[in-house]
């Protein structure tokens, strides 16, 4: 079976709609924190911050 020129592997469809969501949702939770107050890099770092109190 052959494929069409220009058609989109349907598996990499699938990889570019996810990555195309992770990316949105990373842009969304950036400027939630930013009007909240609370810097991005500084919810980074607490999130990766273990056992040191």
């Amino acid at each position: 079976m052959k494929n069409k020129k220009g058609d989109i592997e349907s598996s990499i469809f699938v990889y570019v709609v996810v990555a195309i969501l992770v990316l949105i949702a990373v842009i969304l939770i950036i400027t939630y924190f930013n009007k909240s107050g609370t810097s991005a890099m500084e919810f980074i770092k607490n999130i990766f911050k273990f056992g040191s109190g």
